[in-house]
């Protein structure tokens, strides 16, 4: 049997970046394209939030995947999507 080796949160993180998977709306919204679902980053007060399960569960101690990707790709703007892609991911997540 074969066995997987899971990814770190940081791992995580820069595999969603580095596959453009982050698009940054505002200076403090940001859209994640998860492994299975698309989610919202907010920065609320001086703490990032997210609306991943994970989060909900673990965000006091330590901040999810979603969360750092979105803290990497505001520091590299080259990791941003291109702009008809964008369109397409804004529209299908429904970000207002």
């Amino acid at each position: 049997m074969k066995t997987e080796q899971l990814e770190s949160i940081p791992e995580k993180a820069a595999r969603l970046k580095n596959n453009s998977r982050v698009i940054i709306i505002g200076r403090e919204k940001v859209l994640v394209i998860g492994d299975t679902d698309t989610h919202k980053v907010e920065k609320k007060g001086l703490k990032w939030a997210c609306d991943c399960r994970w989060y909900k569960c673990r965000g006091a101690w330590q901040d999810c995947s979603h969360i750092l990707a979105a803290k990497q790709a505001r520091k590299d703007p080259s990791s941003q999507v291109a702009v008809t892609r964008l369109a397409d991911w804004l529209m299908e997540a429904d970000f207002g």
